[in-house]
């Protein structure tokens, strides 16, 4: 018995020892990736493993059992290793995860009150306690499975994992670990080479080196880096890996000819080795001996004697050509292996892929599979081959560098084009033609077809592989992984496989910035042409988009979670190509398919323009066409008469009779949709006809619709707070900020209901109630409300959507009205989503970029600048149909023209936009009167100047604006003072100077003071002059009025 206990003991311990290693990896993977059950997970792993150290019974169960625990771990460590680049582990694989965590600790607490028993306890508890570990082996095998078959999907391994022995999970963690160091905080060391000493004399060879590459740019660093690992050690193994035309043999010659490795290697012990006719082991090996001028027939060692003799650098060039080969590799590998043992030589191969050859320690770390140069050495590259375009053709050779993805024989193909028949025509060409204007060549080095077509005839590529890279072909966007499995596995099972061979082959590359899967632009279109998608795949991912959409579009746009909106954002350009491709079509044509994608096309719309994107939907004129034949079907007329109300371009679509018809389609629908369609239709009077009475009617109406609702729904807050926002520019702010409390309560209500946890409708009611309570001039209440807003809508499903960029203007506002300019305009820029410079900005873009424009003029912005700024948003609001913009536009370029003196062209655009703005936007209406009121703007006499200072007060009063009444009071201060009226300017400057100091307004604080400074000075109270003057120094300093500072450090002088 004794040998079977001492072997148990044994098996246990190194279960034990697999199991810590296992557990604690896991435990700094839960750390790295902040994934908190795994943590827990880990710690009962741990804990377990402790107990189990000082076990005494029942040792070979238990054994058996930790190794179920030691395999599982294991796993979900080789899934996780799979997606944590793409955020986390599925919602099954982690519920499946939770349920094996209860069955550790349960296991754990088994055994602990075991060991705290007395054996009189024990034994009368042993029948109970037994039961209790075998429901816990039974649970833990149910897990074991579970893993396995979770595994399996993921294609984790090609071996059934319920067979693999311990040992055998042991060594793939290892494995895994030594490819994945990034997984966790721990750093990996690698194993020493050795070599054997061969040194033999050696004749002298007979290859020619090639020669340097004539031009070469975007490689400084690749060069830099091998250049250092032969500096480093005289054995170096460096891969050069990319797919065709990316330069790799051009870089191995960039090195072959560097004066640095001329210093390092005889010029005779120097080697360049083409591989590409070289397609056996023995084929290889007689290549090289006639390179290194030994016979072709020379014996292996005889070859390697001749490598290894002084210090000599080898460099293998398409040596993808003799591995590839499945039945060759392992010759060829034994063959590479037994080069890389000598000692004197350094090695060098070139490979197609991003796969390295066994049996090789390559020098760490690694050099990177090269990558598409950046943009400023594309340039340089297409300049260093074709002539500089003139001016007119910068925009064209911008575009043709984008068609070649930055991949440097694309660009030298290119641009070897345009230096014979211009920009222009080779774009022509490119956009009729694709990648056959890249390959008029021979060979893989003048032919970018030739190049990709061998990467596709590679014998490690498979059928599933070429079907991934055509589908990929149309999805500009690229796949993440999770997209990847739940599209495409139920169609291509071993997807992740496919993804594999892609990568190892090069003909798709992972993008380091989102991590998606993507293809180059010059092999997409390849593809595209050549290859096109199997229909069935086609078919997964359009259903697949259209229920991610479905799920955006159920949750009335907003309101749905941000990892879905994140998603349709990832895969915009995806979702765009087949929806287009389906809309145009014509065997669609009167189909559901056509529904469909007419259904798809008005979500992408409406997704677009909530998510503030400024991205052109190319389908527009189509649906005008299409959609007539599908009134009949709500879920097609109803988005589309949405999108139609929200339409930023100016269509030949009647309005008038397309509102008359969508009157009609709601008037017996229920009160919910009624009151949806009223609230699109105000929009449409806001925006598009900037008819606010018109608005402010349509919108209490929706109110008053919503409100017959008995139950809360998202639409009552959204309806409520788009009342608000009306009403602050055609009413009152008291009258608005019933509203918004009455929205917030709403949101308060909802939110729940939309998602647990979700913030995004008290988000956007706090914004509104801020927007009121600056409106009522209560400044401080309004920053909290917005302070609390902007973190509300942090983690929210609405972060980053319109919603959030208009509450992030709206605390803009409020500094701007504190003079804090400095701080608005930073807001305004950080909100400000990225334009792509192809289309038009939004309508909210501008509406922003004018915002920015005006705090320029504030803080003395150099005015040509300006003018540029305006005159580019006038251009662009030509584009769309929007007055208001216009309007506002003039109000502007008065301010502007202030700035520079202009008073007479300043008053009449100022007087024009107040009357104009009067009825849309009390705001700006208000900011016109206050400047016409101000003696300082100098832009009318004291009479009039007088009587724009009682207009200002009067419509401030009416609208409930304290700081506007304040001031309105400044200004009539400063007519009285210019009257000489001291008393009465003092009363009232005092008076606007205590308000404003409560209200924290730094410029207009200070104003006050200097004028009460003037008063002092014709009293001769001296002092209390200088205590003004000098108080209002820090408040100019404070709103960068640098000028104003000046002025009173001179009247302190």
């Amino acid at each position: 018995m004794a040998p079977t206990t001492s072997a148990n003991t044994t098996r246990l311990a190194r279960v034990l020892e697999y199991t810590v290693l296992a557990a604690t990896t896991l435990k700094e993977i839960a750390s790295a990736g902040k994934v908190p059950v795994l943590s827990i997970t880990s710690t009962f792993g741990l804990a377990l493993v402790k107990v189990l150290e000082t076990q005494k019974t029942n040792k070979e169960e238990l054994a058996r059992m930790l190794e179920h625990v030691h395999k599982i771990l294991c796993s979900v460590i080789e899934l996780y290793a799979i997606v944590h680049v793409e955020g986390s582990l599925s919602p099954a694989i982690l519920f499946d995860v939770a349920k094996f965590t209860d069955t550790l600790q349960r296991l754990l607490a088994v055994l602990e009150e075991q060991r705290a028993m007395g054996r009189l306890k024990q034994f009368f508890k042993q029948s109970e306690q037994a039961a209790q570990i075998q429901a816990c082996k039974a649970e833990l095998e149910s897990s074991m499975e579970l893993f396995s078959g979770h595994c399996a999907r993921m294609n984790v391994t090609d071996v059934a994992r319920i067979e693999m022995e311990t040992e055998a999970y042991h060594e793939n963690l290892l494995a895994l670990l030594a490819e994945n160091p990034a997984l966790t905080n721990s750093e990996l060391s690698s194993l020493g080479t050795h070599g054997q000493s061969m040194m033999t004399t050696s004749s002298l060879s007979l290859s020619v080196l090639p020669p340097p590459p004539q031009i070469f740019h975007g490689r400084q660093a690749e060069l830099d880096n091998i250049l250092s690992s032969l500096r480093q050690t005289s054995a170096a193994r460096i891969a050069i890996l990319g797919t065709g035309g990316m330069g790799k043999t051009t870089l191995a010659h960039a090195v072959l000819n560097h004066p640095e490795t001329t210093s390092l290697f005889p010029e005779t012990q120097i080697y360049f080795v083409s591989c590409q006719t070289a397609t056996t082991t023995d084929e290889l090996l007689a290549t090289i001996a006639a390179h290194v001028g030994l016979d072709r027939k020379s014996r292996i060692k005889r070859v390697l004697q001749c490598l290894n003799y002084g210090k000599s650098l080898l460099v293998l060039d398409n040596f993808e050509t003799p591995w590839e080969a499945r039945e060759e590799r392992d010759g060829v590998e034994k063959l590479l292996g037994q080069i890389a043992e000598l000692e004197n030589l350094a090695l060098i191969v070139t490979m197609r892929g991003a796969e390295r050859p066994a049996g090789v320690q390559w020098t760490r770390p690694f050099l990177p599979p090269l990558g598409p140069i950046s943009d400023s050495a594309a340039l340089e590259l297409f300049l260093d081959i074709a002539d500089e375009p003139e001016d007119d053709e910068q925009s064209l050779l911008r575009e043709l560098l984008e068609c070649t993805g930055n991949l440097p024989l694309a660009i030298t193909l290119i641009s070897t084009a345009a230096a014979d028949e211009g920009c222009a025509r080779t774009l022509e060409r490119w956009k009729q033609t694709k990648t056959l204007v890249l390959s008029d060549g021979y060979d893989k080095r003048s032919s970018l077809e030739i190049s990709i077509s061998l990467s596709l005839t590679s014998p490690r590529m498979s059928n599933d592989a070429l079907e991934l890279l055509s589908l990929l072909a149309i999805l500009p966007d690229g796949l993440a992984d999770v997209e990847l499995i739940q599209a495409l596995s139920g169609e291509m099972p071993a997807v992740l496989a496919a993804k594999a061979v892609l990568l190892r082959t090069a003909l798709a590359f992972v993008a380091p910035n989102d991590r998606r899967l993507k293809l180059l632009v010059p092999v997409r279109e390849y593809m595209a042409t050549s290859h096109p998608p199997v229909p069935v795949h086609r078919r997964a991912m359009w259903l697949y988009y259209q229920k991610l959409l479905e799920l955006w579009g159920y949750f009335d746009s907003a309101q749905v979670s941000q990892a879905v909106v994140a998603q349709v954002s990832a895969n915009w350009l995806n979702i765009s190509n087949i929806t287009i491709d389906e809309l145009a079509s014509e065997a669609n044509r009167g189909t559901e398919l056509e529904a469909q994608a007419l259904r798809m096309a008005l979500w992408m719309t409406e997704f677009s323009r909530v998510s503030n994107d400024t991205r052109k939907m190319p389908w527009r004129q189509l649906i005008h066409e299409r959609v007539r034949e599908w009134h009949h079907r709500g879920d097609v007329y109803v988005p589309y008469l949405y999108a139609a109300m929200d339409g930023q371009e100016a269509t030949e679509v009647d309005m008038e009779k397309l509102i008359a018809e969508g009157d009609e389609y709601f008037k017996d629908k229920d009160a919910y949709e009624r009151a949806r369609w009223l609230t699109r239709v105000a929009n449409h009077y806001q925006v598009y006809r900037s008819d606010l009475r018109k608005t402010v009617e349509l919108r209490q109406l929706a109110v008053d619709t919503i409100f017959t609702v008995p139950y809360p729904t998202p639409l009552h807050w959204r309806i409520s707070t788009a009342l608000c926002h009306d009403l602050m520019q055609s009413e009152d702010a008291k009258t608005a900020m019933k509203h918004a409390r009455r929205a917030h309560e709403y949101a308060l209500k909802v939110s729940p209901v939309i998602e647990p946890g979700s913030n995004g409708p008290i988000a956007v009611t706090l914004s509104v109630l801020g927007r009121c309570a600056m409106g009522l001039g209560d400044l401080a209440t309004a920053a909290q409300y917005l302070h609390a807003s902007l973190a509300a809508f942090r983690g929210s499903e609405l972060e980053g959507m319109q919603a959030q960029v208009k509450a992030e203007s709206i605390l803009s506002v409020l500094h701007s009205l504190k003079s804090e300019y400095v701080e608005a305009r930073l807001i305004l820029l950080s909100s400000m989503p990225p334009v792509d410079p192809r289309h038009p900005p939004t309508l909210s873009h501008i509406f922003t970029d004018m915002n920015v424009a005006m705090l320029d003029i504030r803080l003395g912005a150099d005015p040509a600048g300006i003018w540029a700024r305006i005159e580019e948003m006038r251009g662009f609001l030509g584009l769309l149909v929007a007055p208001i913009g216009f309007m506002l536009m003039d109000m502007i370029e008065g301010q502007l023209r202030l700035y520079e003196g202009d008073l007479p062209g300043a008053a009449t655009l100022l007087r024009e936009s107040f009357f104009t703005l009067l009825t849309i936007s009390n705001e700006s209406s208000l900011s016109c009167a206050q400047l016409l009121s101000d003696p300082d703007c100098g832009l009318g006499d004291h009479e009039s100047t007088f009587r724009w200072a009682v207009i200002s007060l009067a419509f401030a009063s009416r609208i409930a604006d304290n700081l506007g009444k304040m001031q309105a009071i400044r200004c009539l201060g400063k007519v009285l003072l210019a009257e000489e009226d001291y008393d009465g300017a003092e009363i009232l400057l005092q008076m606007a100077l205590d308000d404003l100091t409560v209200l924290d307004v730094h410029r207009w604080r200070a104003d006050c003071m200097v004028q009460l400074a003037a008063i002092c000075r014709v009293r001769a109270e001296k002092e209390k002059e200088r205590h003004l003057l000098r108080a209002a120094i820090p408040l100019f300093e404070r709103s960068g009025q640098s000028k104003d500072v000046a002025r009173v450090e001179t009247l302190l002088q």
